[in-house]
């Protein structure tokens, strides 16, 4: 057959066939843009001061640091960078304490787990002698539209006695990372590389 006699013959047909590879193509990026993927871009964790703690707190039994407790805050930045909607838990924070001796390089560590404060407590006045107490809370998960990006400051406690007593024995050698799960349910678990005392925010 010749060229010419075959392109007439088979001209739409090959023009159909590239129109729908097309659209198949658009259909499959548009797909893979539409699912969110959501990443933490950026985190600075504030701890407690090692003086305030090595002046207040060291040397104390367990039963002592009852009604004590640290408070720790993160500064991050969540980002999704493609066109759909999700959302991601907010992060526990891990503090890994070493303990025991080294099993040859490798430095064995204890984990424990801070949830951040997700919910708190507020005062209403109504008048001279009563006030409303009601809880304001601020959700479990970050919520993210198409492209957006949210900064946040979450707040952690670490208020069980005997946690504490470890995190203060061990303060100047603690390893911190955050957990959570992304928007596609799986577990992800991430170093934290800038730590801050609070004093050096003043």
């Amino acid at each position: 057959m010749e060229p010419n006699i075959f392109w007439q013959i088979n001209f739409w047909g090959l023009v159909g066939t590239i129109s729908g590879i097309a659209g198949f193509l658009v259909a499959l990026f548009s797909y893979i843009y539409n699912i969110p993927k959501i990443k933490i871009t950026h985190m600075v964790l504030i701890t407690p001061d090692s003086r305030w703690i090595n002046a207040q707190l060291f040397g104390k039994k367990p039963e002592d640091l009852k009604d004590r407790f640290l408070d720790y805050k993160l500064e991050i930045n969540v980002r999704n960078s493609r066109g759909g909607a999700g959302s991601i838990d907010k992060p526990t924070l891990l503090v890994k304490i070493p303990y025991g001796k080294n099993l040859f390089l490798f430095q064995k560590f204890k984990e424990i787990k801070i949830f951040p404060n997700t919910e708190e407590t507020k005062y209403k006045r109504i008048d001279s002698v009563t006030s409303e107490i009601y809880t304001v809370r601020h959700g479990r998960a970050f919520n993210l539209s198409g492209g957006q990006s949210i900064d946040d400051l979450l707040e952690y406690s670490l208020d069980k006695a005997t946690e504490l007593y470890e995190v203060i024995q061990k303060f100047n050698n603690l390893k911190y990372f955050v957990e959570y799960y992304d928007n596609n349910g799986i577990k992800c678990r991430k170093k934290i590389i800038r730590v801050i005392p609070e004093s050096e925010l003043e």
